[in-house]
């Protein structure tokens, strides 16, 4: 079976490394699965076909992101990521291995590389089309997480977003889109957690499209448990056996106000008040950053272990740590919460969107109330103080192993897949 698999890059963001690793796992379990991308920011691979190769071909690329800030301009948004706009690359279209697979299953579709129409068109090749939602943006009016808003269960507009008062803006202007060329769309769509299934249950976009349930994969071999010591020492850390590591990070994880920095260094300010001799204890480390300018009032020591472009180098992160804490206030499934389960890592999270299905309360690490600075303190300390953490950690370990393995992930995608060929074929007679 051949598979067309689409998304914006091949690394760096949570939708390009859960798209390369459901690769990696079809091409474990016998299929013929590539990547078509836009733009290619790991080392070459003979599986990753990108578009954008020549200089010249950025320059319309370049176009559309100036246009699409020029759109957002008159709103004043606060993090222009959390809010696209629809534009596509028309060369997609005529790519050879569309025409050659049996499957086409896009993914991320943002970073003016699929447009709107051009998934109408995609859902036209005369091959089974799924698409796999990693946030909310397929059914909204443009924005990645609705952050409580529940406007695209009717109709997008006034966008919250946007920061808008007007009824036809932007976001109502983009959903009258979506609603033309999705109207009618022949697609099945997968989602890697029940709350997003349910959201595009719920949303007026899909709620008459098969939805199912596939969850991501991990490579349980290279993310496992190894020495802390070593992995401290790789990211010129001086291991103390004395402190308690803690850390936070992922893809724009200090910018990104969704990622809840703010609550971690205001709940981290109210443990060193309640608690003052864990300002010595307690160490932040944080990835996906060189440095960043953090607003503490403590003298709490904060060790930041920069960008990683190497899969291979991401579970030295949390094998550096003993604590992963990621404040969410809305999220999918968060690759960041599987990689520190494979490594046997507990965590400490707020009880959001699909986090409630990856951590077992008080087995596998702490889930918090939203926003609740108090409550996250406490469970810092708690697991601070726990000397339980290393059975958390083999919890997580374990149930890592039980949802998130390549087999898992290939058995689920191929069995839906298979199951589509198999009634397209049939229909063809």
């Amino acid at each position: 079976m051949k598979i067309a698999l689409i998304n914006a890059t091949d690394f760096g963001s949570g939708a390009a490394n859960a798209c390369y690793r459901l690769m990696a796992s079809l091409n474990s379990a016998g299929a013929s699965a590539k990547m078509i991308v836009q733009k290619q920011k790991g080392p070459p691979h003979p599986h990753i076909i990108p578009i954008l190769k020549k200089r010249w071909q950025k320059f319309p690329y370049l176009l559309r992101h100036l246009g699409q800030k020029q759109a957002l301009k008159p709103y004043q948004v606060e993090r222009a990521h959390g809010f696209s706009l629809s534009s596509g690359n028309p060369s997609l279209m005529n790519h050879p291995f569309l025409k050659e697979a049996d499957i086409i299953n896009l993914h991320f579709p943002n970073d003016f590389f699929v447009s709107v129409a051009q998934i109408k068109k995609l859902s036209e090749l005369k091959k089974p089309f799924f698409i796999t939602l990693h946030d909310m943006w397929l059914f909204t009016g443009g924005c990645h997480y609705s952050m409580g808003c529940d406007k695209y269960v009717a109709h997008c507009k006034s966008c919250p977003a946007l920061n808008s008062s007007i009824e036809k803006d932007l976001s109502y202007r983009l959903f009258e889109k979506k609603l033309n060329y999705f109207e009618h769309l022949s697609c099945h769509i997968i989602t890697p957690s029940q709350w997003l299934q349910s959201r595009a249950l719920e949303s007026r976009l899909f709620s008459d499209t098969p939805v199912s349930l596939a969850r991501y994969g991990l490579d349980l071999s290279l993310f496992k448990s190894e020495s802390k010591e070593e992995c401290q020492r790789y990211f010129n850390i001086e291991p103390d056996e004395n402190k308690v590591d803690i850390l936070f990070g992922g893809v724009n994880s200090v910018d990104d106000k969704r990622k809840g920095i703010e609550y971690l260094l205001d709940a981290l300010e109210e443990v060193i008040r309640t608690r003052p001799e864990l300002s010595k204890k307690i160490r932040l480390l944080i990835f996906g950053v060189e440095s960043a300018d953090l607003k503490l009032a403590s003298t709490l020591e904060i060790k930041f272990l920069g960008k990683i472009y190497d899969e291979k180098l991401i579970p030295k992160c949390y094998n550096a740590c003993d604590i992963f804490i990621l404040p969410s206030l809305e999220d999918n499934l968060p690759n960041t919460i599987i990689e520190a389960m494979a490594c046997g890592i507990p965590i400490i999270a707020f009880d959001v969107g699909g986090i409630p299905e990856m951590i077992v309360d008080r087995i596998t690490g702490h889930l918090v109330k939203p926003r609740d600075k108090i409550d996250l303190a406490v469970k810092i300390i708690s697991l601070t103080e726990n000397s339980a953490r290393k059975q958390m950690g083999e919890k997580a370990r374990e149930k890592a192993t039980n949802m998130f393995s390549y087999e898992k992930c290939a058995s689920s995608h191929l069995s839906l897949f298979q199951k589509a060929l198999d009634a397209f074929q049939k229909s063809s007679l």
